[in-house]
Order: C-alpha cells, then structure tokens, then sequence
C-alpha cells in the first residue's frame, strides 16, 4: 500500500487529486461587506503547473480575502463525478474539544479529520461504493444511497445538515479563514490522518445508528400549461434543490421546496410556477425581503 504524508497543501492536493489531470477548486468570499463585489467561482488546477497554479490561488485568495474549497467526490455536479471515494462532514457548531472527543469515540474512525475556525470536518474513505451515472434514474438511485448515509453521519455528529449531497464542497486543509480576518485568521489544521481506514458504504450504514430522517426521491414536475422557456427554467431550479439534496413537492400552481438560503428542515419556501417568482415565509432566517427572482438565487448552484 503506498504511504501519502499530508504535511502541506500540495500533498493534500496530490491525494484528493488521485492521479486525475485537474483538481476543480470552489472560491467565495469569506468577508461578507465584499461577497456582491466577488462572487462564487469555481477554477481548476493544472495538475502538470501544480505549483504555479498553487502559487497563483493562494495570493488571489490572500488579496480578495477568499476561501479555497474542494470537492471530494472530484465533481461540483453528480453527473461530472465518476466515482464516489468519500463521505465526509463538517462539524461548525459547539464545543471543539467536546466535538473531537465524539469523533475519536466514532463507531468507526475517520480517515481525515481537520480543525477550523468554527469545529472539525472529517473524511471517511469508501471502495466499492454504489453509483451508476450511466442514466438519470441509475444516478437518482446513487445519490439516494448516498444522501441516505450522510444523513446517518451528519447526525450522529450534529454536523452542517446542507453538505448532503456528493457534490458538496469543503474548505482545504491548509487554507486559511478570513471571516474575521480583521481580528483573526485561522487555518484548517489537519489533526488526524489514517489512511489505512477504508471502508465500505455498508459498513458505515451498520456502524452508525438510523436516521431520523430519510431522503426519499423528490415527485415529478407537472409542466401542463407552461411555455418552453419557463419549464427550462423551473427544470433548472429543479436540478438546483437536487444537487443540493433539498426536497421540493408540486402544489399546482407553485413549487413548494426547502429553502437554499438558510437551514431549512422543512419546506418553507415556494415557487409560483406561471411568475417564476420564489417567496421564503421564513424571511428572517433567509434574509431575502420577501420576493425575490429565481435568477438572483441560480449562483447557488455552485
């Protein structure tokens, strides 16, 4: 078995990368005063200029005040990823050592975990796991399978109940945080790496204890009545909640769907279908002043 050392960025990198051309990265602003002037953008680096490339995003990151995030599942869409090598969770709330304290205690142990600014993300290493991007249904059922475990994760370790898709991205280690940056950075510090701890999805199923809630496939769509451009829409919003594992339902004449703008554990939020004009009841939480477009939400979709 060959030995990998994560001593730096740029062996995390090489790992995660596992012999892949292009390393697709995700960057946003952490300072909220400047998120409007630089938005969400997801890049790719050249595995052959890993270095220069490296070079480059850490100083962009360093003068924007940007997170540097990545996918572990190699894609930031279900149906760019080839194969599912990762479970994974992101702990941000609570007391950090109660929380690794719960971590070390795991019915099985991580095989990555890293300490931030908030808590821990930690990494489970899978083989064999199920998924079939050979059609939509096939790729359906992966993601359910996939989601399903996650849930069992996500709240056996009270985690961030958002990052239950396999697209999902999560801050690098060895990069820095620079929400507060004017009081205080922090950097992702890896704390534990075993690698040797591989398993299978089955065998994480087993471990951890049932979730109290199951994903389940979302209902079809009614598009009667619509024009061609306004179902191209509502299917692309639609594919949106997907990749982001939030469940929608079909009312007539609106879309009812968990909001993507807060933690939303139930359907808060809704489309009118004929107006394509989305309304959040839970307006506090989300911070939208009520109505708002669905074009202004579509850069969640990365």
């Amino acid at each position: 078995m060959k030995k990998y050392t994560l001593n730096s960025l740029k062996d995390v990198i090489l790992y995660f990368s596992d012999g892949s051309d292009d390393f697709p990265i995700l960057s946003y602003s952490d300072d909220k005063e400047v998120k409007t002037k630089y938005p969400k953008s997801i890049y790719s680096i050249n595995m052959n200029n890993l270095d220069s490339d490296l070079h480059y995003y850490l100083n962009f990151a360093e003068k924007q005040k940007r997170s540097l995030c990545f996918y572990p599942n190699g894609g930031n869409d279900p149906k760019y990823i080839n194969e599912i090598k990762w479970h994974f969770v992101d702990i941000d709330k609570g007391d950090k050592e109660k929380q690794y304290e719960r971590i070390l205690f795991a019915p099985l142990r991580p095989t990555l975990v890293y300490r931030g600014r908030a808590g821990h993300k930690l990494l489970y290493r899978v083989t064999n796991a199920v998924w079939d991007n050979s059609c939509p249904e096939k790729l359906n059922q992966s993601i359910l399978i996939f989601k399903n475990i996650q849930q069992q994760l996500i709240e056996y370790f009270d985690g961030d109940g958002k990052l239950v898709s396999p697209n999902n991205a999560l801050r690098l280690p060895y990069t820095k945080n620079y929400k507060y940056w004017r009081t205080e950075i922090v950097e992702e510090e890896i704390i534990l790496f075993e690698p040797e701890n591989i398993y299978t999805q089955e065998e994480l199923s087993k471990a951890f204890p049932p979730a109290k809630r199951i994903h389940t496939q979302n209902k079809q769509v009614n598009f009667e009545g619509l024009d061609k451009e306004k179902e191209e829409v509502i299917r692309a919003f639609v594919d949106l909640l997907d990749s982001m594992g939030l469940s929608y339902i079909d009312r007539g004449d609106r879309l009812s769907f968990q909001c993507p703008l807060h933690n939303d554990s139930s359907p808060s939020a809704f489309m009118f279908k004929d107006k394509l004009i989305i309304h959040c009841s839970r307006v506090v939480l989300c911070q939208e002043n009520g109505h708002v477009k669905q074009r202004e939400i579509a850069e969640l979709r990365q």
